[in-house]
């Protein structure tokens, strides 16, 4: 319980006074996403998490957490990210290693796939 309170004051406070919610962008989206100069921004293989309605975000997090070497303030941010764009590029790296980020996020059934770029 007390890790559940520390994600959500965590969300609270980046959703309040971090600029990571002036700059999310509409929630208009098309079922065929695009991908853009973000997501040519690292690496030559990036594991795609997208949005899911059957996950908490508490769930997402910890999976994120587990799958990446992300700090929990960048897992929090990622999350949000596939929340409300409906995808978010989870990790940049090797095809190995995004493989392997892949199967820890679709371990507990949450949509995520590994692309080259």
């Amino acid at each position: 319980m007390c890790g559940a309170f520390s994600i959500f004051s965590i969300m609270k406070e980046m959703m309040f006074t971090n600029s990571l919610h002036n700059n999310l962008p509409e929630l208009e989206l098309a079922p065929d996403i695009l991908l853009d100069e973000h997501f040519l921004s690292e690496g030559n293989w990036h594991t795609l998490l997208y949005n899911c309605n059957c996950h908490s975000a508490e769930e997402v997090v910890e999976q994120l957490l587990k799958a990446t070497d992300h700090s929990l303030q960048k897992c929090i941010e990622i999350m949000l990210e596939a929340h409300f764009t409906g995808r978010a590029v989870a990790y940049a790296g090797s095809q190995c290693l995004c493989q392997r980020c892949t199967g820890i996020l679709c371990s507990i059934g949450l949509r995520a796939e590994t692309i080259q770029i």
